[in-house]
């Protein structure tokens, strides 16, 4: 009690003193009807788990490992206490036992803050009630403690080699400092360039670095929830995200932009792309975290292979960092910008180019989600069927009813000669009665 009563106060240790809390308390009250508006049902985790959702591990992404472990220890030391129990300690823990099940992405920070005292409490009980039945305390208490530290070292441990980083599908890795390979940081050298486009229609996650490095007034929006009412992100996503190429134009030609900024870790864009491309947009900076395209090339065309250039040499030194990375038992960060980057690459018509990235992302984290679906499109690109069907049926197992992955596969068994194969699919999309879409592609 006294560890989380020192933590809390050092919260306190910041200019805004309380500010600090009102905005958490107001950024989690607020993240759920603002990622509905903006990505819909089927995809509401997509922006509460920021620009690494792509990435989640093919287990789920739901509560497991340790955080499962934590929630059996506290419902079998809440069973087992003796006694009148601490109704505060209890209540923060059960309330963000709730929460962290319900909106996992979201909660997991405050559950490991809120349940770590009554925790205690439950293996001090739980170890109570073992030495009571086995009447042997010495031994109970060696192998409580023996174990409790083995969970420390093992927790410590994952953290230490980045596995815990890549399980998550989180871009960071342990040390200090800010996860420069997460931030599009040469896209704001391109910006700063007085040849550069000034009426930018950005998407949320690229949207709120721009805003904190140039300020605002350089984006349409942003993912500060608190600022932008959810009918704004709401707005964004009839232009970008929407299946109905009129609606898109519609909501398009009211932003009147001179460029798009698209997030490249994000799949529902990649429709976009191709309908941007076949009416005359064209790309000008590409770094395998963001694409950035203009209407007017002929404006930009003596910058444009300049800014493209260093754009590419950020994403190639991103991809030969990844390849001299060591493996285990120290993991480099997850390789964000490779498989971003291949699928712009791929949007673009690079298959070749994008493929080979892929092979660092599968060499680096073959259980990351999304890889399975963008390595069989690429594949089907290159006319390696054989593997495209390879990894298209993995993509389809992790998400058996996913129209955009079965589309491609029930195009990969056709190109095989496997009409029966390719034939029982269109039939499930046609019992659907959903047409594969990029939309459907949030989760990738």
């Amino acid at each position: 009690l006294i560890v989380f009563g020192a933590t809390a106060a050092s919260t306190l240790l910041n200019p805004w003193l309380f500010g600090l809390h009102s905005q958490t308390v107001s950024l989690h009250t607020n993240l759920k009807d603002s990622v509905w508006a903006f990505y819909g049902a089927p995809a509401v985790d997509v922006l509460q788990n920021m620009i690494m959702y792509p990435y989640w591990s093919q287990y789920g992404n739901g509560p497991g490992g340790p955080i499962a472990i934590c929630l059996g220890l506290g419902a079998l030391g809440l069973v087992l206490f003796r006694g009148k129990l601490p109704w505060g300690l209890t209540g923060v823990a059960v309330l963000s036992a709730l929460f962290v099940v319900q909106q996992y992405a979201i909660y997991r920070e405050i559950f490991a803050i809120g349940a770590l005292p009554f925790l205690a409490i439950s293996i001090h009980s739980i170890g109570t009630f073992l030495r009571d039945k086995t009447k042997r305390s010495t031994l109970i208490v060696n192998g409580t403690t023996g174990l409790s530290l083995l969970g420390g070292v093992l927790l410590a441990g994952s953290v230490v080699n980045n596995s815990m980083f890549l399980r998550h599908g989180n871009g960071s890795s342990f040390g200090l400092g800010i996860a420069k390979n997460v931030l599009p940081t040469g896209l704001i050298d391109v910006l700063q360039d007085e040849r550069a486009p000034r009426r930018i229609l950005t998407t949320p996650i690229p949207g709120s670095f721009i805003a904190a490095q140039l300020g605002h007034d350089r984006v349409s929006i942003d993912s500060r929830i608190t600022l932008h009412a959810p009918s704004s992100y709401t707005t964004v996503y009839k232009t970008l995200v929407t299946p109905s190429e009129e609606e898109s134009q519609k909501h398009l030609a009211a932003w009147n932009p001179d460029a798009i900024l698209l997030d490249l870790q994000d799949p529902a864009y990649d429709q976009l792309i191709h309908r941007l491309l076949q009416s005359g947009w064209r790309p000008v900076y590409l770094d395998g975290l963001v694409l950035l395209l203009v209407d007017q090339p002929e404006v930009y065309a003596a910058p444009a292979s300049e800014w493209m250039k260093q754009g590419l040499a950020e994403l190639e030194a991103a991809s030969d960092a990844a390849r001299a990375s060591a493996g285990f038992p120290f993991y480099a960060p997850l390789p964000v910008r490779c498989l971003g980057g291949a699928r712009g690459l791929l949007s673009l018509g690079a298959a070749k180019q994008a493929d080979e990235l892929l092979d660092v992302v599968e060499n680096g984290m073959p259980v990351v989600r999304g890889l399975a679906l963008t390595r069989g499109i690429a594949k089907l690109a290159v006319a390696d069927d054989d593997k495209a069907i390879f990894y298209l049926e993995i993509a389809v197992n992790q998400r058996p009813d996913h129209p955009y992955t079965l589309g491609f596969l029930a195009t990969a068994y056709e190109r095989a000669n496997r009409k029966p194969e390719a034939d029982a699919i269109k039939v499930r999309l046609k019992n659907m009665n959903k047409p594969p879409t990029s939309e459907t592609g949030n989760e990738g």
